[in-house]
């Protein structure tokens, strides 16, 4: 049987940890590293049994106070956790992005029979009332896992925020793309007062950016299959 590593960063993230745990509970490891949680982030995270933590100490900070660990930095150090492991499959999401049920139904399955060396998933992002999503930011898909011998993977380390993972671009031949059912779900906003944290925290860094209601278009309801529970 393929062993598949999952990783994933976290910092104050207990109202989304457990979830991301159970949804992976057929992973043989979920790799959290931490970077400094104040709340109950690491206790639910370890009491989970295929969960091992690490912390990662490295943070940015805003001229308000603003703490943020650096994303690339954070990414790469999970990368080479993972590999110390020798896995056939790694698999990187963030703590509020879980796969479909179907997905995770699958996913084992899946990775025991795909030859190709990565596998793209599309995502839902979903409102915080859990059942409709934003259709206009549903385009593309990310690369959800990897095969780490044949793929060199690595996040930009001057990317403090939103890293994204490059691997050779000829390497890119050889990629598998999942489609419906299987798809991941994006909670990136749970609460309007972590939004307005969000907004703030962003600002004082120097990004742009706008309530989701203003820039990410018209929500539509999700599809049956796509609601978790």
């Amino acid at each position: 049987m393929k062993k598949v590593i999952v990783i994933v960063r976290t910092r104050d993230e207990e109202a989304m940890i457990g979830r991301f745990c159970r949804a992976y509970q057929w992973a043989d490891h979920i790799l959290v590293a931490d970077g400094g949680s104040l709340d109950r982030t690491v206790d639910i995270a370890t009491s989970f049994p295929n969960v091992r933590t690490r912390n990662f100490f490295q943070v940015v900070q805003s001229p308000n106070g603003f703490y943020h660990n650096p994303d690339g930095l954070h990414s790469n150090f999970l990368i080479e956790w993972a590999k110390e492991f020798s896995p056939d499959w790694i698999i990187f999401d963030d703590c509020d992005s879980i796969p479909t049920l179907r997905l995770q139904e699958d996913a084992r399955s899946i990775l025991e029979l795909v030859e190709w060396n990565c596998v793209f998933v599309r995502r839902f992002y979903v409102w915080i009332d859990g059942k409709s999503h934003f259709p206009a930011l549903d385009v593309g898909a990310s690369m959800w896992a990897w095969k780490p011998a044949n793929l060199h993977v690595r996040a930009n380390k001057a990317n403090d925020f939103h890293p994204v993972l490059n691997p050779l671009p000829a390497e890119y031949e050889f990629t598998c793309m999942l489609n419906d059912p299987y798809r991941l779900l994006h909670y990136s906003w749970r609460n309007e007062e972590q939004i307005q944290r969000k907004l703030a925290m962003y600002k004082d860094f120097g990004i742009a950016m706008q309530h989701p209601l203003e820039s990410c278009g018209e929500l539509a309801a999700l599809p049956e299959w796509a609601v978790p529970e």
